[in-house]
Protein backbone atom coordinates (compact mmCIF):
# COMPACT_ATOMS: atom_id res chain seq x y z
CA UNK A 1 0.00 0.00 0.00
CA UNK A 2 1.70 3.54 -1.08
CA UNK A 3 2.06 6.39 1.50
CA UNK A 4 0.76 9.29 1.30
CA UNK A 5 3.44 12.26 1.22
CA UNK A 6 1.61 15.03 3.44
CA UNK A 7 4.96 17.50 3.77
CA UNK A 8 6.83 18.76 1.22
CA UNK A 9 10.78 19.33 0.54
CA UNK A 10 12.95 21.63 1.71
CA UNK A 11 13.96 22.19 -1.77
CA UNK A 12 9.90 22.96 -2.25
CA UNK A 13 10.12 25.54 0.19
CA UNK A 14 13.59 26.89 -0.87
CA UNK A 15 11.67 27.60 -4.39
CA UNK A 16 8.91 29.03 -2.90
CA UNK A 17 10.22 31.45 -0.58
CA UNK A 18 12.57 32.40 -3.29
CA UNK A 19 9.67 33.09 -5.60
CA UNK A 20 7.82 35.13 -2.48
CA UNK A 21 10.82 36.97 -2.65
CA UNK A 22 11.02 38.16 -5.84
CA UNK A 23 7.00 38.81 -6.40
CA UNK A 24 8.25 40.94 -2.99
CA UNK A 25 11.39 42.81 -4.83
CA UNK A 26 8.50 43.51 -7.94
CA UNK A 27 5.70 44.39 -5.96
CA UNK A 28 7.94 46.52 -3.17
CA UNK A 29 9.12 49.58 -6.04
CA UNK A 30 4.94 49.37 -6.68
CA UNK A 31 3.75 50.10 -2.95
CA UNK A 32 6.52 52.67 -2.34
CA UNK A 33 5.79 54.89 -5.48
CA UNK A 34 1.74 54.62 -4.54
CA UNK A 35 2.58 55.42 -1.08
CA UNK A 36 4.75 58.37 -2.50
CA UNK A 37 1.57 59.36 -4.65
CA UNK A 38 -0.77 59.45 -2.23
CA UNK A 39 1.70 61.64 -0.21
CA UNK A 40 1.79 64.14 -2.81
CA UNK A 41 -1.92 64.30 -3.69
CA UNK A 42 -2.26 64.90 0.01
CA UNK A 43 0.33 67.67 -0.53
CA UNK A 44 -1.46 69.19 -3.40
CA UNK A 45 -4.75 69.44 -1.82
CA UNK A 46 -3.01 71.01 1.12
CA UNK A 47 -1.71 73.79 -1.33
CA UNK A 48 -4.50 74.49 -3.22
CA UNK A 49 -7.08 74.38 0.19
CA UNK A 50 -4.04 77.34 1.30
CA UNK A 51 -4.29 78.71 -2.01
CA UNK A 52 -8.34 79.15 -1.46
CA UNK A 53 -8.00 80.75 1.90
CA UNK A 54 -5.67 83.30 0.20
CA UNK A 55 -7.99 83.90 -2.34
CA UNK A 56 -11.22 83.74 -0.19
CA UNK A 57 -8.94 87.19 2.08
CA UNK A 58 -8.06 88.95 -0.74
CA UNK A 59 -11.42 89.14 -1.82
CA UNK A 60 -13.03 90.44 1.84
CA UNK A 61 -9.76 92.63 2.67
CA UNK A 62 -9.12 93.45 -1.21
CA UNK A 63 -4.85 92.56 -0.89
CA UNK A 64 -3.54 89.29 -0.33
CA UNK A 65 -2.35 88.42 3.19
CA UNK A 66 1.38 90.22 4.23
CA UNK A 67 4.11 87.41 4.50
CA UNK A 68 4.96 88.91 7.23
CA UNK A 69 2.98 91.53 9.71
CA UNK A 70 2.62 93.30 13.55
CA UNK A 71 0.46 91.05 15.21
CA UNK A 72 -3.18 92.34 15.66
CA UNK A 73 -3.90 94.69 19.04
CA UNK A 74 -0.12 94.85 20.13
CA UNK A 75 -0.10 98.84 19.39
CA UNK A 76 -2.59 98.88 22.07
CA UNK A 77 -1.21 96.90 24.92
CA UNK A 78 1.21 98.79 27.70
CA UNK A 79 2.48 95.97 29.89
CA UNK A 80 6.18 95.76 29.53
CA UNK A 81 6.28 92.29 28.93
CA UNK A 82 5.38 93.72 25.12
CA UNK A 83 8.50 95.48 25.00
CA UNK A 84 9.34 93.39 22.11
CA UNK A 85 7.92 92.98 18.80
CA UNK A 86 4.73 90.41 18.20
CA UNK A 87 5.31 89.71 14.71
CA UNK A 88 3.92 86.87 12.88
CA UNK A 89 4.10 85.81 9.74
CA UNK A 90 0.99 84.61 7.04
CA UNK A 91 -0.79 81.93 8.43
CA UNK A 92 -2.41 83.48 10.97
CA UNK A 93 -4.02 86.04 9.76
CA UNK A 94 -6.03 82.99 7.51
CA UNK A 95 -7.06 81.48 10.44
CA UNK A 96 -10.62 82.21 9.91
CA UNK A 97 -10.41 81.70 6.29
CA UNK A 98 -9.24 78.30 7.35
CA UNK A 99 -12.05 77.15 9.74
CA UNK A 100 -9.93 78.02 12.73
CA UNK A 101 -11.44 80.70 14.39
CA UNK A 102 -11.02 79.24 17.63
CA UNK A 103 -7.17 79.42 17.18
CA UNK A 104 -7.59 83.05 15.87
CA UNK A 105 -9.16 84.57 18.92
CA UNK A 106 -7.15 82.40 21.22
CA UNK A 107 -4.04 84.06 19.85
CA UNK A 108 -6.02 87.27 20.15
CA UNK A 109 -7.23 87.11 23.63
CA UNK A 110 -3.55 86.14 24.79
CA UNK A 111 -2.04 88.66 23.35
CA UNK A 112 -3.51 90.83 25.75
CA UNK A 113 -2.49 89.13 28.65
CA UNK A 114 0.92 88.15 29.32
CA UNK A 115 3.70 87.11 27.85
CA UNK A 116 3.07 83.33 29.49
CA UNK A 117 -0.13 83.18 28.04
CA UNK A 118 0.52 84.61 24.48
CA UNK A 119 3.54 81.95 24.38
CA UNK A 120 2.04 78.69 25.67
CA UNK A 121 -0.34 78.43 22.60
CA UNK A 122 2.13 77.90 20.50
CA UNK A 123 3.45 74.58 22.13
CA UNK A 124 0.86 72.34 21.28
CA UNK A 125 -0.11 74.41 17.77
CA UNK A 126 -0.01 72.02 14.86
CA UNK A 127 -2.50 70.91 12.31
CA UNK A 128 -1.54 68.36 9.68
CA UNK A 129 -3.53 70.40 6.56
CA UNK A 130 0.09 72.87 7.09
CA UNK A 131 2.15 69.90 6.52
CA UNK A 132 3.15 67.65 3.91
CA UNK A 133 2.90 64.43 4.38
CA UNK A 134 6.50 63.88 3.37
CA UNK A 135 7.51 65.77 5.78
CA UNK A 136 7.84 65.10 9.74
CA UNK A 137 8.09 66.42 13.13
CA UNK A 138 10.68 63.62 13.81
CA UNK A 139 12.72 64.21 10.64
CA UNK A 140 12.61 68.27 10.55
CA UNK A 141 13.02 69.44 14.32
CA UNK A 142 10.05 71.52 14.32
CA UNK A 143 8.43 71.75 11.13
CA UNK A 144 4.97 73.31 11.73
CA UNK A 145 4.34 74.29 8.66
CA UNK A 146 5.65 72.61 5.55
CA UNK A 147 4.64 75.42 3.24
CA UNK A 148 5.83 79.19 2.25
CA UNK A 149 4.51 81.87 -0.03
CA UNK A 150 6.46 83.69 -2.84
CA UNK A 151 8.30 86.79 -0.78
CA UNK A 152 9.82 87.86 -4.11
CA UNK A 153 13.54 88.88 -3.73
CA UNK A 154 15.57 89.26 -0.69
CA UNK A 155 15.23 92.55 1.00
CA UNK A 156 17.98 94.84 1.35
CA UNK A 157 19.03 97.13 4.00
CA UNK A 158 16.65 100.24 5.41
CA UNK A 159 18.88 103.40 6.21
CA UNK A 160 17.74 105.08 9.30
CA UNK A 161 18.19 106.58 12.94
CA UNK A 162 16.00 105.84 16.04
CA UNK A 163 16.82 107.75 19.18
CA UNK A 164 19.37 105.29 20.45
CA UNK A 165 21.07 105.32 17.43
CA UNK A 166 21.02 101.57 16.88
CA UNK A 167 17.75 99.49 16.85
CA UNK A 168 17.67 95.92 16.62
CA UNK A 169 19.75 95.79 13.18
CA UNK A 170 19.09 92.16 12.74
CA UNK A 171 15.29 92.24 12.93
CA UNK A 172 13.52 90.77 10.27
CA UNK A 173 16.99 90.00 8.30
CA UNK A 174 17.70 93.53 7.42
CA UNK A 175 18.97 96.64 9.24
CA UNK A 176 15.86 98.57 10.77
CA UNK A 177 17.30 101.38 12.28
CA UNK A 178 14.50 104.01 11.83
CA UNK A 179 12.57 107.03 13.49
CA UNK A 180 13.22 110.19 12.90
CA UNK A 181 14.58 109.84 8.99
CA UNK A 182 12.69 109.01 7.04
CA UNK A 183 12.47 105.45 5.02
CA UNK A 184 12.33 106.77 1.63
CA UNK A 185 11.40 103.25 -0.17
CA UNK A 186 10.45 99.90 0.69
CA UNK A 187 12.07 96.13 1.60
CA UNK A 188 9.60 94.91 -0.92
CA UNK A 189 8.71 95.58 -4.16
CA UNK A 190 5.42 94.10 -6.12
CA UNK A 191 7.16 93.07 -9.04
CA UNK A 192 9.59 91.17 -7.66
CA UNK A 193 6.84 88.42 -6.01
CA UNK A 194 3.44 87.62 -5.12
CA UNK A 195 3.16 88.88 -1.21
CA UNK A 196 5.17 91.47 0.65
CA UNK A 197 6.08 92.50 4.10
CA UNK A 198 3.57 94.76 5.79
CA UNK A 199 5.80 95.95 8.78
CA UNK A 200 5.51 97.93 11.91
CA UNK A 201 7.21 97.97 14.94
CA UNK A 202 6.92 99.70 18.10
CA UNK A 203 10.05 102.49 18.49
CA UNK A 204 12.03 101.69 21.29
CA UNK A 205 11.76 105.48 22.90
CA UNK A 206 8.37 106.57 22.01
CA UNK A 207 6.32 103.50 22.17
CA UNK A 208 4.76 104.57 18.87
CA UNK A 209 4.01 102.12 15.87
CA UNK A 210 6.85 102.91 12.99
CA UNK A 211 5.65 101.86 9.61
CA UNK A 212 8.19 100.07 7.52
CA UNK A 213 6.34 98.79 4.76
CA UNK A 214 2.40 98.95 3.97
CA UNK A 215 2.19 97.93 0.17
CA UNK A 216 0.75 95.08 -0.31
CA UNK A 217 -0.36 93.41 -3.43
CA UNK A 218 -3.56 92.66 -5.14
CA UNK A 219 -4.55 89.89 -7.32
CA UNK A 220 -4.99 92.57 -10.06
CA UNK A 221 -1.18 93.69 -9.36
CA UNK A 222 -0.10 89.95 -10.47
CA UNK A 223 0.97 91.23 -14.21
CA UNK A 224 2.48 87.82 -15.46
CA UNK A 225 -0.76 86.12 -14.95
CA UNK A 226 -2.40 84.29 -12.08
CA UNK A 227 -1.64 80.86 -13.40
CA UNK A 228 1.82 81.85 -14.31
CA UNK A 229 2.88 83.62 -10.89
CA UNK A 230 3.54 80.90 -7.82
CA UNK A 231 2.04 81.41 -4.48
CA UNK A 232 2.83 78.61 -2.33
CA UNK A 233 5.38 76.10 -1.92
CA UNK A 234 7.19 73.64 -0.24
CA UNK A 235 10.31 73.94 2.20
CA UNK A 236 11.78 71.23 3.97
CA UNK A 237 15.38 73.00 5.32
CA UNK A 238 15.04 72.40 8.92
CA UNK A 239 14.95 75.27 10.83
CA UNK A 240 17.64 74.07 14.52
CA UNK A 241 16.61 73.58 17.53
CA UNK A 242 16.55 77.76 17.98
CA UNK A 243 14.80 78.91 15.40
CA UNK A 244 11.07 79.63 14.90
CA UNK A 245 8.01 78.15 12.96
CA UNK A 246 6.40 80.22 10.77
CA UNK A 247 3.22 81.31 12.50
CA UNK A 248 4.79 83.68 14.74
CA UNK A 249 7.71 85.40 16.14
CA UNK A 250 7.36 82.24 18.93
CA UNK A 251 9.84 79.78 18.59
CA UNK A 252 11.00 76.57 20.79
CA UNK A 253 14.52 77.59 21.86
CA UNK A 254 18.01 75.10 22.82
CA UNK A 255 16.16 74.19 26.32
CA UNK A 256 13.43 73.54 25.49
CA UNK A 257 11.29 76.37 26.68
CA UNK A 258 9.11 78.91 24.97
CA UNK A 259 10.26 81.91 23.89
CA UNK A 260 9.57 85.27 21.70
CA UNK A 261 12.33 86.76 19.08
CA UNK A 262 11.22 88.66 15.58
CA UNK A 263 11.21 86.46 12.39
CA UNK A 264 13.55 86.45 9.50
CA UNK A 265 11.90 86.74 6.37
CA UNK A 266 13.61 83.34 5.34
CA UNK A 267 11.29 82.21 8.01
CA UNK A 268 7.85 82.76 5.99
CA UNK A 269 8.77 82.93 2.71
CA UNK A 270 10.20 81.32 -0.46
CA UNK A 271 12.71 83.30 -2.80
CA UNK A 272 14.78 84.05 -5.71
CA UNK A 273 17.90 85.59 -6.20
CA UNK A 274 18.96 86.86 -9.90
CA UNK A 275 20.78 84.00 -11.85
CA UNK A 276 24.30 84.20 -11.13
CA UNK A 277 24.07 86.12 -8.61
CA UNK A 278 25.61 85.36 -4.89
CA UNK A 279 25.00 86.05 -1.26
CA UNK A 280 26.42 87.18 1.90
CA UNK A 281 26.63 83.89 2.97
CA UNK A 282 27.19 81.71 -0.22
CA UNK A 283 25.74 81.11 -3.77
CA UNK A 284 22.62 80.70 -4.70
CA UNK A 285 20.75 77.24 -4.17
CA UNK A 286 18.73 75.38 -6.31
CA UNK A 287 15.75 73.94 -5.88
CA UNK A 288 16.22 70.45 -3.40
CA UNK A 289 19.50 71.68 -3.23
CA UNK A 290 20.94 70.91 0.61
CA UNK A 291 17.90 70.12 2.01
CA UNK A 292 19.76 69.33 5.48
CA UNK A 293 20.87 72.44 6.26
CA UNK A 294 19.73 74.92 8.33
CA UNK A 295 17.37 76.96 6.65
CA UNK A 296 18.58 80.42 5.89
CA UNK A 297 18.33 83.11 3.30
CA UNK A 298 20.13 80.99 0.63
CA UNK A 299 17.89 78.52 1.24
CA UNK A 300 14.54 80.13 0.64
CA UNK A 301 13.66 78.45 -2.43
CA UNK A 302 11.49 75.43 -2.88
CA UNK A 303 12.81 71.95 -1.18
CA UNK A 304 10.85 68.73 -0.48
CA UNK A 305 10.97 64.87 0.30
CA UNK A 306 9.11 64.43 -2.94
CA UNK A 307 11.65 62.01 -5.08
CA UNK A 308 13.22 64.95 -7.84
CA UNK A 309 10.53 67.64 -7.67
CA UNK A 310 8.38 70.02 -5.99
CA UNK A 311 5.32 71.01 -5.60
CA UNK A 312 3.59 74.54 -6.17
CA UNK A 313 0.62 76.78 -6.41
CA UNK A 314 -0.12 79.22 -8.41
CA UNK A 315 -1.95 82.32 -7.86
CA UNK A 316 -4.84 80.97 -9.67
CA UNK A 317 -4.81 78.02 -7.57
CA UNK A 318 -3.69 75.53 -9.66
CA UNK A 319 -0.78 73.26 -8.10
CA UNK A 320 1.92 71.91 -10.80
CA UNK A 321 5.10 69.49 -10.06
CA UNK A 322 8.42 71.55 -11.01
CA UNK A 323 11.20 69.23 -11.35
CA UNK A 324 14.30 70.10 -9.25
CA UNK A 325 16.36 70.49 -12.78
CA UNK A 326 13.92 73.16 -13.64
CA UNK A 327 15.80 76.03 -15.64
CA UNK A 328 17.11 78.43 -12.78
CA UNK A 329 15.75 81.48 -14.79
CA UNK A 330 12.34 79.68 -15.37
CA UNK A 331 11.84 79.66 -11.21
CA UNK A 332 12.78 83.62 -11.35
CA UNK A 333 10.13 84.23 -14.24
CA UNK A 334 7.35 82.23 -12.29
CA UNK A 335 8.23 83.70 -8.68
CA UNK A 336 8.05 87.19 -10.05
CA UNK A 337 4.63 88.99 -10.64
CA UNK A 338 5.89 91.30 -13.55
CA UNK A 339 9.09 89.90 -15.03
CA UNK A 340 9.46 93.11 -17.25
CA UNK A 341 9.74 94.92 -13.65
CA UNK A 342 11.89 93.29 -12.14
CA UNK A 343 13.65 95.91 -9.13
CA UNK A 344 16.90 95.69 -7.45
CA UNK A 345 16.20 95.45 -4.02
CA UNK A 346 18.50 97.56 -2.47
CA UNK A 347 18.20 100.27 -4.94
CA UNK A 348 14.76 99.96 -5.88
CA UNK A 349 15.98 100.15 -10.28
CA UNK A 350 14.79 98.60 -12.70
CA UNK A 351 16.23 95.42 -13.10
CA UNK A 352 14.65 92.97 -15.47
CA UNK A 353 17.31 90.84 -17.16
CA UNK A 354 15.20 88.12 -16.07
CA UNK A 355 12.62 88.86 -18.26
CA UNK A 356 12.46 90.63 -21.96
CA UNK A 357 15.29 88.39 -23.21
CA UNK A 358 13.62 85.29 -22.87
CA UNK A 359 11.17 83.31 -25.42
CA UNK A 360 7.92 85.31 -25.68
CA UNK A 361 8.86 88.44 -24.00
CA UNK A 362 9.51 87.30 -20.62
CA UNK A 363 6.56 85.03 -20.27
CA UNK A 364 6.78 81.56 -19.32
CA UNK A 365 5.34 78.75 -21.64
CA UNK A 366 3.77 75.14 -20.26
CA UNK A 367 6.55 73.72 -22.18
CA UNK A 368 8.86 75.42 -19.95
CA UNK A 369 7.44 73.92 -16.62
CA UNK A 370 7.01 70.39 -17.69
CA UNK A 371 8.71 67.41 -15.74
Amino acid sequence: MRTRRTGFTLVEMLVVITIIGMLMALLLPAINSAREAARQAVCTTNQQNLAKAIQSFATSKMRLPPSMSLAHQVAAVGDPDFSRNRVWGWVPPLLPELNHTDTYDAMLDTIGQNTAAYESIFTTLYYSEYNCPSTTRENLDQPWLSYYVNGGRANAAIAGLDDSGAYSPELFGYSTEMGTVAITRPPDWRENGAVMMRLRVIHPSTGNVVTINNQTNTLDDIHDGQSMTVLIAENCNPRGGDLGNTWSNTYIDPTGNVAIDPPQEHHNVIMWHMPGESLENGARVGINQHKDDVLDTAHARPASFHPGLVIVTFVDGHTQKISETIDYRVYSLIMTSHGRGVRNPATGASEPQIGPSWPNGGMVSEADLAL
